[in-house]
């Protein structure tokens, strides 16, 4: 279910879970997001989720932490 609620998310697509209850959603940050994120001295998914948390109380853990380059500057600002 939440796999679902992600992939109809502007942005994000993420595959389903297979057996564990983890979900590694891909999310499309705009390049001022990435911007942003450099000038902090931050990786764009970590300052994401920092954002998030901040902005929210949402926890989520940055994928690059996992190895994954999970995040990627929208189209509309390739």
């Amino acid at each position: 279910m939440l796999a679902e609620a992600l992939n109809n998310l502007e942005g994000v697509s993420c595959n389903e879970a297979e057996g564990a209850m983890y979900l590694f959603p891909r999310i499309e940050l705009p390049r001022r997001a990435i911007t942003a994120a450099k000038s902090a001295g931050m990786v764009p998914d970590t300052f994401y989720c920092r954002r998030l948390l901040d902005g929210t109380g949402i926890v989520v853990v940055p994928g690059s932490g996992f190895g994954q380059a999970r995040i990627t500057p929208s189209y509309a600002d390739r």
